[in-house]
């Protein structure tokens, strides 16, 4: 009797203590289910340790452009996006001078094109830029109320009116021409939030994501919901609606194929940041009493993200570090979540190719915008 009430002692023990080791790992599992023809991978908070993949990402600069101040072409004044294309060529859309300039890879000044103006080939208030499958340029130009299409060499390609559409804020073409952007509309005190498709003659041919939300006129949050998206090489399509840790994956004929989720702490807002976005986004403007600062308890999941050309996501968070870095987690080809890095707050990554990422900063300690470019040192 004394033996077998050792050997379940023995036993009882070795289990509790497998079952403490094996606990983390457990917690850690991420769940992969298919539903409707729609994969949707369940992320834990923690990334996920898989055989042969990295667990760990640094970064090296080996390209700066903007600190050249006796070169004009190599200076900007606000950087307003950065995309390369499938050569490494660097396009950089510089929003106060109206004009986008070129580099190659190795950071020389190719050209430069475009004027402030309403005429062909001008821009007004261009802030944004994309790439058509990896090559032409998309330029949304809200000041003259159309979007663009540019060759690299600055030929303007075709210009369409977006008169139908005044509420369009962004916009991307796949590389069969088709269009997507997000659109709000009001029906009563209702703003309904929308993905559109549309076809290469700017026709309505598709609703890929929608939001509803009730407007109250006399209240304003400082920390808003909205939607992030991005058209890959391949045409497919990705968005998220950032008020949860959701991304959903589109193939080239708009049907949904996938979706990641992510386990997330939320960030609270404390009153120190409640003032400093108040101060970034109104400055000294003052409200009248009937209008009510409604501030959310905590911030969106994350902020927004990007895909590089191996189909990895990369979304940036609003966790911070010890030093103020912000939180970016990247899910691989799977949607899996397999590491996180940090980089500054004020330090924008907005393209990756071939294991190179692109950033920039518009207001650096010495004042001078720059492009920045890394190279990836994935390690195992």
């Amino acid at each position: 009797m004394l033996q077998k009430s050792l050997l379940s002692k023995i036993i009882s023990i070795f289990l509790w203590t497998a079952l403490l080791t094996l606990s983390p790992c457990f917690a850690q599992e991420v769940r992969v289910e298919k539903k409707d023809r729609v994969t949707i991978v369940h992320n834990p908070k923690e990334p996920v340790k898989r055989p042969g993949y990295p667990t760990s990402l640094e970064f090296t600069q080996d390209l700066c452009i903007g600190n050249s101040p006796s070169n004009e072409n190599d200076m900007f004044s606000q950087i307003g996006g950065v995309m390369v294309d499938v050569d490494e060529d660097i396009i950089v859309m510089d929003e106060k001078e109206v004009v986008i300039k070129v580099y190659d890879k190795n950071g020389k000044h190719l050209r430069t094109f475009g004027k402030r103006g309403g005429g062909p080939g001008e821009f007004n208030t261009a802030r944004r830029i994309v790439l058509k499958g990896g090559r032409d340029i998309v330029v949304l130009d809200r000041g003259n109320n159309r979007l663009s299409y540019y060759s690299k060499d600055g030929q303007c390609l075709e210009e369409m009116s977006l008169e139908k559409y005044s509420s369009i804020s962004r916009a991307g073409a796949d590389s069969r021409g088709y269009i997507y952007a997000d659109t709000m509309t009001v029906d009563g005190d209702t703003g309904i939030y929308e993905i559109v498709k549309f076809d290469p003659e700017f026709n309505r041919v598709d609703t890929l994501a929608k939001v509803e939300q009730i407007r109250k006129p006399l209240e304003v949050n400082p920390v808003p919901e909205w939607f992030m998206y991005m058209v890959l090489e391949d045409d497919r399509f990705i968005w998220g609606w950032n008020a949860k840790y959701e991304l959903t994956i589109h193939d080239p004929d708009g049907t949904p194929v996938m979706k990641i989720l992510k386990d997330y702490e939320p960030v609270k807002i404390t009153k120190k940041e409640q003032k400093k976005i108040m101060e970034a986004s109104f400055g000294d403007m003052e409200f009248p009493d009937m209008i009510k600062i409604v501030f959310p308890k905590s911030y969106p999941p994350f902020y927004y993200f990007i895909c590089d050309d191996t189909k990895r996501v990369y979304v940036r968070t609003q966790r911070e570090n010890d030093r103020g870095d912000l939180k970016w987690d990247v899910f691989d080809e799977g949607g899996i979540y397999i590491l996180s890095f940090f980089l500054p707050p004020g330090e924008l990554l907005y393209c990756i190719r071939n294991d190179k990422a692109y950033t920039f900063i518009n207001e650096p300690e010495d004042g001078i915008p720059v492009v920045l470019r890394y190279r990836m040192n994935w390690r195992k």
